[in-house]
């Protein structure tokens, strides 16, 4: 049976029943493009699971580099991402750490650092030295389930440990539950939110940080830079 899909008063039901008229509040703001918001997390960096698992289950994962062939090869696996947005982001420095199954991209994900421009907030995202950020994770929906992603992100995971970095940051939206409830799954550990609200240039970006938040945790919300494609 095709599932119907959700109208507007289906979602406002739907906010009601999981948050009540405050979560019906701020999709009204949302709506109206007077607050933006999203869940800031910290993902993991202990090493999982062993590494020995991935090569006999075919698995390989490397980071994704600008020649032809690996542009090629990430287009067939995001055609919804233009090539030059993908040159871009390797051209700002962000690396994309990639897992291929019997030699094809199936998975991958995304680490920014310094200042990554995000889409939903239309904003930049400033890190501190300590930081780096991880976005726009994606696996072919027939691997879901199978940890292939978590080859790729075991790699990241290596890769910011080399780089003397302490946390992996990531955004998700913070209505979202199914997406909390697999992140608490993961370990994310919930930081607070970062968003705004306002109108244009009197727009006020906010950062508030859970008390459990660690001490030495340095971001900041900007206006964008001029010219700079958003990213996820």
């Amino acid at each position: 049976m095709t599932a119907r899909p959700r109208t507007r008063l289906g979602q406002v039901r739907s906010s009601l029943r999981d948050g009540g008229l405050a979560e019906v509040g701020v999709k009204v703001l949302q709506e109206l493009r007077l607050y933006r918001r999203l869940g800031l997390f910290e993902v993991p960096l202990a090493p999982d699971p062993p590494r020995a698992e991935a090569a006999s289950a075919g698995i390989a994962v490397r980071v994704l580099d600008a020649s032809r062939d690996d542009l090629d090869a990430y287009a067939a696996l995001r055609p919804d991402t233009s090539r030059d947005e993908t040159r871009a982001r390797l051209e700002r420095g962000d690396r994309c750490f990639v897992a291929l199954l019997d030699g094809r991209l199936v998975s991958s994900v995304w680490l920014g650092t310094d200042v990554v421009p995000i889409a939903y907030l239309e904003c930049d995202l400033e890190l501190g030295p300590e930081e780096a950020y991880a976005y726009d994770a994606f696996t072919l929906p027939e691997l879901r389930g199978h940890d292939v992603g978590s080859w790729r992100t075991e790699l990241l995971k290596d890769h910011v440990r080399a780089a003397g970095r302490r946390r992996v940051l990531s955004l998700q939206l913070a209505e979202n539950a199914s997406q909390r409830r697999r992140s608490a799954r993961r370990g994310h550990r919930p930081l607070g939110v970062v968003g705004w609200y306002g109108i244009d240039r009197w727009r006020r970006f906010f950062v508030r940080l859970n008390d459990s938040a660690p001490a030495g945790l340095a971001i900041a919300l900007r206006r964008p830079r001029p010219g700079v494609a958003r990213v996820s």
